[in-house]
């Protein structure tokens, strides 16, 4: 080829792709624009597809584009039955004005009593309990989580399912296909030849259009015969034992979880069911869980629900037009007024959230965040958090950072009338991104015990103080830069 043409081909090869970047660089511009209705989340997005051309079209696609949630919508609206389950009267509830009856109205399980109720601040207490239950099962388990190894920690649960399978238990098991991305193929397979239905959360597959990063089930839970559920923070994995510093290079893992026996268990189960009818596309990929609904699960009737065993379900996700979870933790932050106590590891408000938070803690309220140390396990969002560190520190309220290791667990206690134990984070993903759940406590005895577990939490934790505010401007620099990020995060 003559120099002159190969020169002219280069040329004309350089202009097409600057052109084909453009075109691809606008053409995301717009689909942002229409999809995206936060200003802030908009900017973010477009920011990042003119700054790295190409790859941040391709992020926004692939992890920021809610196209997907339509199809979830269409498949999940029919799942989630509402029973007629034991539930207090209005004017029962003279605390938290009212907190049940919104979440009612948002679409949420209504709440129940006579639950039987123990809140785990031990990973070790947490693992001893789900598998002494597990080993009592006789008919069914239904088991949920977001990361599940085949670890040592891992192993010891998917041996115990294992053996249950071989005695005749059905067995259900539904993991993330992102949170659970390190399960062997070799391990999933072997868990199938024992009997046990294995079905992935959005797997990662582009022939079927499911390529999603984000809209992960972000859900811990363990149903066992239907009497018995798990459900939290806490994941399957050595990490919560302080024994995989490739996760976090710490030696301790703080979070929480909840043992339910009685009617709310039923509730648990139908939201284990709506996700495993997802995730087989309503149940023609395999076996659809079977629902009973003359299974009313025990109720403790020796129980005051003013006392204890009152407590109410909250399932959210992607696929919810208004998201449960946010609507109620705003509505905790801008009706509290005595305390707000929030525990989370990832801490990255919207816009709304952090002015009711600063709003709240202006206004007197005993305002405190528990976060996690200086070696989180995404270094990310921790740098990206410390950005919302500042507005809430000058308008009165508390940031303190856990010391003996990782934080992980997800708390609120609200006044003396609310406390809530779930899986999502005070974070964009988790309030809008990722499916999520929260139980939420009514009674005096169940806050107390989150209250008790706050205090010693925060007695073990160091007051963010003048150091912060002082801190030089590559630090603030670094924070900035980060929270640039925080819708993706």
């Amino acid at each position: 080829m003559p120099p002159q043409t190969a020169s002219l081909l280069q040329g004309f090869l350089i202009v097409f792709a600057v052109v084909f970047v453009a075109g691809i660089t606008i053409a995301t511009a717009f689909r942002i624009l229409e999809v995206k209705k936060d200003p802030t989340d908009a900017l973010t997005w477009i920011f990042a597809a003119f700054m790295f051309p190409l790859l941040g079209s391709v992020a926004f696609f692939v992890m920021g584009d809610p196209i997907v949630r339509k199809t979830m919508r269409r498949l999940r609206q029919d799942h989630i039955r509402r029973r007629d389950l034991p539930n207090p009267k209005v004017e029962e509830y003279d605390g938290f004005f009212e907190f049940p009856q919104l979440l009612t109205r948002l679409g949420a399980f209504p709440s129940t009593f006579g639950n039987d109720i123990h809140v785990f601040s031990e990973c070790i207490d947490t693992y001893r309990a789900m598998l002494r239950d597990l080993r009592k099962a006789e008919q069914e388990i239904c088991f949920e989580f977001y990361t599940v190894r085949d670890d040592a920690t891992g192993m010891v649960f998917l041996r115990e399912l294992v053996r249950k399978a071989r005695e005749g238990v059905r067995v259900y098991f539904l993991y993330d296909a992102m949170g659970s991305g390190s399960l062997k193929k070799r391990t999933l397979e072997r868990l199938e030849r024992e009997g046990i239905v294995v079905v992935p959360f959005m797997e990662l597959n582009l022939f079927r259009k499911r390529i999603q990063i984000n809209f992960r089930n972000h859900r811990k839970l363990l149903i066992i015969d239907r009497k018995v559920a798990y459900t939290g923070g806490t994941n399957i994995g050595d990490e919560h034992l302080g024994k995989n510093r490739e996760v976090v290079d710490q030696d301790y893992w703080f979070d929480c979880q909840i043992r339910i026996e009685g009617p709310a268990v039923m509730q648990l189960l139908e939201e284990f069911a709506a996700d495993w009818d997802f995730a087989t596309d309503s149940g023609t990929k395999t076996e659809a869980i079977i629902r009973d609904a003359n299974y009313p699960g025990r109720i403790f009737e020796g129980n005051d629900p003013k006392d204890t065993g009152w407590l109410q379900v909250i399932h959210s996700g992607p696929d919810q037009v208004i998201n449960h979870t946010r609507y109620a933790l705003f509505y905790a932050v801008t009706h509290a007024r005595k305390r707000l106590w929030i525990s989370t590891p990832y801490f990255a408000p919207d816009q709304a959230l952090l002015a009711a938070l600063v709003t709240s803690a202006m206004s007197g309220v005993d305002v405190r965040i528990l976060t996690t140390n200086d070696k989180p396990d995404i270094m990310l969002s921790y740098w990206a958090g410390r950005y919302f560190w500042e507005p809430v520190l000058k308008a009165g309220g508390r940031i303190f950072q856990f010391q003996p290791g990782m934080l992980h667990a997800k708390l609120l206690l609200a006044d003396e009338d609310l406390a809530t134990v779930g899986s999502a984070n005070l974070d964009i993903r988790s309030l809008g991104l990722n499916f999520e759940l929260t139980t939420c406590f009514y009674s005096r005895r169940d806050i107390a015990e989150v209250e008790a577990i706050f205090e010693r939490r925060i007695g073990e934790s160091i007051e963010v103080g003048e150091e912060y505010l002082n801190r030089p401007w590559r630090t603030r620099l670094k924070e900035n830069l980060a929270r640039m990020f925080a819708p993706m995060l």
